[in-house]
């Protein structure tokens, strides 16, 4: 059973710094593309 929870908490924050990682990814690539967007106009 207290295995079973450490691998849940473990899985939770795996999925969790995915999450933050991608957010932070598709938040520097829309950056990104401001900037070029301003750079045309």
């Amino acid at each position: 059973m207290h295995r079973q929870v450490t691998n849940t908490r473990v899985a939770i924050n795996i999925s969790t710094s995915l999450y933050t990682l991608i957010n932070i990814k598709s938040f520097e690539i829309e950056k990104c593309n401001l900037d070029k967007n301003k750079r045309i106009s």
